[in-house]
């Protein structure tokens, strides 16, 4: 189970809520990305109680918000963040970032 920021998966050139098997992503009917090679982009996606999906591209909405399927709760402990990588294999030798979350 993931949840996670993609890049160009189903819309070419468009950032989206990505998640497993596509059971929270919809697209978020954004204009494509122009200028990620260029300068940094600052993305950020924000998940409400609700269901409802945000996107944000340097501090402002990023398309329109989404709702599909149920929310996830990850366990303290229990989860990893992981930049770069679409998916990790069992015994992977890619550097990962392990995080300490805290409510």
């Amino acid at each position: 189970m993931f949840d996670a920021i993609v890049f160009g998966e189903r819309e070419p050139g468009r950032w989206m809520a990505g998640s497993d098997h596509f059971s929270r992503t919809e697209d978020f009917g954004a204009p494509p990305e122009t200028e990620a090679d260029k300068e940094f982009v600052h993305l950020a996606i924000a998940y409400d109680e609700d269901g409802t999906i945000r996107g944000y591209r340097n501090g402002t909405s990023y398309g329109k918000p989404i709702r599909k399927g149920k929310m996830v709760t990850y366990k303290a402990g229990a989860a990893r963040a992981v930049f770069g990588a679409r998916a990790l294999p069992n015994c992977s030798t890619r550097p990962t970032i392990r995080c300490k979350w805290s409510a």
